[in-house]
């Protein structure tokens, strides 16, 4: 359910129905928005003609993610593979819908090479092709790329539209959950029902917080977020961004704050390095 954004959904439909849809978008803002779920929502309407979440696998829309991304070089990374299975598939023509749709869910990870070849499909489309970015942030493409593609930005709630959420959805009204929603309708869920996810990352937050690690038990946490990364790249920006919760909340280790915000800015970048900068993090709040 997608709760807060009726009025992007309804200027999408608007737009489908008068077959009058860009051919290329950049969904952006924080994580657990909804950029997602409203691609998916739209792709399901162009379809099946069912403005909702998908309830079964769409035949005319292709998922980009780190998950799904096919044999590539680099593991943290969507690189030129990905992009080349995107055009193949959106040259084939559609049988069960006006357009064919890709979602690239994770296009931070999109390499300056991929995104070069993807320039060229965006430059001449396919008449029935519609190309959705998904990203936290819109700088993240490639000027070229960028200026192709419509952007439509996901603001997050007030904390009186996700207690509004609360109320139609039967989720018990929990202020204290509310305010650490952020305005954020699908970290409001992931705190109400913690997948296994969350529970990997509570469980590094608090190895991480722990007072007084001796060596070998930061070298074992260090190796436990290292494993935990390559599971998914996109795991340790939301490992981050809940120790950085954690750290304000506790308004203390101000200078692990200092580390851990440059670190998350530039975890695409970070190779080789990352596991220097985890350890020095580490001795910072130790």
């Amino acid at each position: 359910m997608l709760y807060g954004y009726d009025y992007i959904v309804e200027s999408l439909k608007r737009l489908a129905d008068q077959r009058a849809l860009s051919h290329a978008y950049i969904f952006f803002g924080e994580s657990q928005v909804g950029k997602f779920l409203c691609a998916t929502i739209l792709a399901n309407y162009l379809e099946r003609g069912e403005l909702e979440e998908p309830k079964h696998p769409l035949q005319e829309t292709l998922i980009v993610d780190m998950a799904h991304r096919g044999d590539e070089e680099d593991s943290e990374s969507i690189g030129i593979e990905a992009v080349r299975r995107v055009t193949y598939f959106l040259h084939q023509q559609p049988a069960l819908s006006p357009y064919r749709v890709v979602i690239i869910r994770d296009g931070e990870w999109l390499t300056d090479q991929a995104q070069n070849a993807l320039l060229k499909t965006l430059e001449e489309p396919p008449e029935h092709s519609v190309v959705i970015l998904i990203a936290a942030d819109a700088s993240v493409f490639l000027p070229a790329v960028s200026s192709r593609a419509q952007k439509i930005y996901f603001k997050t709630l007030s904390d009186q539209q996700v207690l509004d959420f609360c109320n139609s959805s039967g989720i018990i009204k929990d202020t204290n959950l509310v305010q650490k929603s952020f305005g954020r309708i699908g970290r409001l869920k992931s705190l109400v029902e913690p997948t296994k996810q969350a529970h990997a990352i509570e469980q590094l937050v608090s190895d991480i917080c722990a007072p007084k690690k001796s060596e070998s038990t930061s070298e074992k946490i260090v190796d436990a977020i290292i494993a935990f990364d390559q599971k998914n790249p996109t795991n340790l920006s939301a490992l981050c961004e809940a120790l950085m919760i954690e750290l304000y909340a506790h308004k203390k280790h101000q200078h692990a704050l200092k580390e851990l915000i440059p670190l998350m800015t530039h975890l695409q970048t970070l190779t080789l390095s990352k596991r220097i900068h985890l350890k020095k993090l580490l001795c910072l709040i130790n």
